[in-house]
């Protein structure tokens, strides 16, 4: 049975306050979400809710693993194909990730990479000897010539290691330690951007 639309019969024009009435719901909807997700966002503006140093906490105790074995890989009987000669540019430089030095107490901080990405994991590793298995150190951040607590923390293992990593938004070069109020790792330069 075909729907009718016409304005002379009562199905008609019920069929098409029909529509109209479905129209107007579907405008309606569509106003309404745009709405609720324009005051939701601004309701996350206005708490200062954002990604800049969102602290991500992970820590756990230093593990020593062995190197994987090489495993045998297939050889081929065949001869390699031709190829015609090229210049080929050499291939970049990679820098192995930065030791700092031991202080003079023999704590160590290795933080890689040294030139991260906004918002891209930066490792923490090292070693504070003396220090007690379970003591928490904070990591720290140098701002304005004081030592500043980042909202990451980490347990120490035995032996004095500790390993954990941050990630932070705010670019440009800053100066990380990781510290217990007595006992501090030397300090390690990090450039994000």
């Amino acid at each position: 049975m075909p729907v009718r639309f016409d304005r002379n019969s009562s199905q008609g024009q019920r069929n098409r306050s029909l529509v109209k009435i479905l129209g107007g719901l579907a405008v309606t909807g569509v106003v309404l979400g745009l709405f609720v997700g324009l005051l939701g966002a601004g309701f996350v503006n206005a708490l200062g809710i954002s990604g800049s140093d969102t602290p991500v906490v992970a820590s756990a105790p230093a593990e020593t693993k062995k190197p994987a074995k090489p495993s045998a890989t297939a050889t081929t009987s065949s001869p390699p194909p031709k190829t015609k000669p090229t210049t080929a540019s050499p291939p970049p430089k990679t820098k192995p990730p930065r030791q700092k030095k031991p202080d003079e107490q023999g704590a160590e901080l290795v933080v890689t990479p040294t030139n991260a990405s906004p918002g891209s994991r930066i490792s923490m590793t090292g070693t504070v000897p003396g220090v007690a298995p379970g003591t928490s150190l904070q990591v720290q951040r140098l701002e304005g010539g004081a030592w500043t607590d980042f909202p990451v923390s980490v347990t120490v293992a035995a032996g004095g290691t500790f390993s954990t990593y941050i990630i932070t938004d705010r670019t440009g070069a800053a100066w990380f330690r990781l510290s217990n109020g007595t006992d501090s790792t030397p300090r390690a330069r990090v450039r994000i951007g």
